[in-house]
């Protein structure tokens, strides 16, 4: 073989800086576009940001400041309305099904009762549930000290330079660091990471898990993983040890029978002595269940509100907020100045002023863009805002993507880290979405529907007879809510409720 030059034609999609630009204003914040405008005038001297207070209307404005109005105090609204905000997160569980047998597990003396299982189980393993092997107790607080001024995103994006990823392949491993949750799982459906992709690339389901799989062997090992199974998996496959083999297939049996393990016959089922079982249970025990967890620095973050919702005249309608985001516009000495000045110095100008023009535009599409979301959105989850949790409908991205002509990928981008100042409480742009399950007259009802009326199930049950989740799952279907008890037992772990046996205990 010897090398060679060859000419190829295909097509692909090239992105402009402008667009570049208006793609990455979507995706920001108010707080965070306060401090992008004011990164990007640093280096326009043409740009000029006023105080949203400033009463100064020289220039091409993009805006004029209007103070909170008080429609959104005055609007009538039920007298029973609470002011409470109810964040609910969904997603996949952090475990997969146990794929062993119920007959190595030991649940008090109810043969038949259901092993609901709970994460905080988990800690209650051993000694060495802390996830790390021990270790001296300075150099602990040092790592501490020391992870404390890291966030796991900054800490996992360190390491990714050093990786001999190709651009496409750090593209996608960036939106899978930025999809992992506090404990460094990644819950998101795999949809969502491959809409954050586009325009720029579009990625297969595949090359996404390639990727993340990767990922997932970087410090802390086992981190951005979609269940606690191949976490833990991918833990022990990193340490020699003579029980390494049966750890995994204990492992793989999933934390529910693993929580409540009857040794003896687990012993026998694997055909190992007891001692070795004990051995390999300790090996388990020394493995971190949440290697995101140590990062988890609980800082104060401000949230402002990127629109408000209120109800004026028997209507829920939507206000961009405008509080804190400066007026934009071009300095008028400098516009002047153009056709005035040496050849290079008009050339840069003109740049300059191009450049200021494109930013201003991008900024009035996306104030256009979240408003209309906004509405629809708030269109769609009206009878929500009206008699609260329990009735708010199923929605994808794709029913307000078809509503308001804008691609999947840009809601996307839109709905993310926004959020709404509504009577109901400070709640993300994302809070309204979520899958639906079949009900019994053909319609639809949504999971976090679903999760709060067994939030309020549990809440009013008789404290000495807790019910389990066949018990749930069967007033559900009374009610018309078709759910399986799986389905059950996912949504109660959600919502970090207990099983029913430890429901009792306390």
């Amino acid at each position: 073989m010897r090398p060679a030059l060859q000419l190829k034609i295909g097509a692909q999609l090239a992105l402009t800086p402008n667009l570049k630009q208006a793609i990455k204003l979507l995706t920001l914040n108010q707080l965070e576009l306060c401090a992008e405008l004011s990164k990007i005038a640093e280096g326009n001297p043409v740009l000029e940001l006023d105080d949203p207070e400033d009463s100064d209307t020289d220039g091409d404005d993009l805006r004029r400041h209007d103070s909170f109005e008080s429609d959104f105090e005055n609007a009538s609204m039920p007298s029973d309305f609470p002011m409470d905000s109810v964040s609910v997160s969904g997603g996949d569980e952090a475990s997969s099904d146990a794929s062993g047998e119920d007959s190595i597990a030991a649940v008090g003396d109810d043969a038949g009762a259901d092993l609901d299982f709970d994460m905080a189980d988990l800690r209650d393993w051993g000694d060495g549930i802390d996830g790390r092997v021990k270790d001296d107790n300075s150099e602990r607080e040092e790592q501490f000290l020391d992870e404390s001024e890291t966030s796991l995103s900054e800490h996992l994006s360190a390491q990714l330079t050093m990786l001999p990823f190709s651009p496409r392949e750090r593209a996608i491993a960036l939106v899978l660091i930025d999809s992992a949750d506090d404990d460094g799982f990644i819950r998101e459906d795999i949809e969502n990471q491959i809409l954050a992709l586009r325009p720029e690339h579009h990625v297969s389901v595949q090359e996404i898990e390639t990727v993340r799989r990767r990922l997932s062997w970087l410090d802390p090992i086992g981190v951005l993983c979609r269940s606690l199974i191949e976490c833990l998996s991918v833990q022990l496959q990193s340490i020699k040890h003579p029980r390494r083999t049966l750890a995994l297939d204990l492992v793989a049996l999933g934390p529910e029978l693993l929580a409540r393990i009857d040794r003896e016959k687990a012993a026998r089922q694997f055909e190992v002595e007891v001692h070795e079982l004990s051995e390999a249970l300790a090996l388990v025990r020394r493995l971190d269940p949440r290697p995101g967890a140590r990062f988890n620095v609980r800082r104060i973050e401000y949230i402002v509100p990127d629109v408000r919702v209120f109800k004026a005249e028997g209507q829920w309608k939507v206000k961009l907020n405008r509080e804190i985001l400066p007026r934009v516009r071009i300095n008028s000495t400098y516009s002047d100045m153009v056709g005035q000045c040496k050849r290079d110095d008009e050339q840069f100008l003109r740049t300059q002023i191009a450049d200021a023009k494109q930013l201003i535009k991008s900024l009035v599409q996306r104030e256009d863009s979240v408003l209309r979301v906004a509405q629809a959105i708030v269109k769609e989850q009206s009878r929500y805002f009206d008699y609260g949790l329990e009735h708010l409908k199923p929605l994808i991205l794709r029913d307000i993507s078809e509503q308001v002509g804008l691609h999947e990928s840009t809601v996307s981008r839109i709905t993310s880290h926004k959020y709404m100042h509504t009577p109901r409480g400070l709640l993300e742009f994302k809070h309204f979405f979520s899958s639906g399950v079949s009900t019994r007259d053909g319609g639809e009802a949504s999971a976090t529907s679903i999760q709060e009326m067994i939030r309020r199930l549990i809440e009013t049950e008789d404290q000495d007879k807790p019910m389990s989740d066949s018990a749930l799952g069967e007033i559900l279907k009374a009610r018309g809510v078709m759910v399986a008890r799986r389905t059950v037992a996912k949504y109660r772990e959600a919502l970090g409720i207990p099983s029913s046996t430890d429901r009792m205990k306390r």
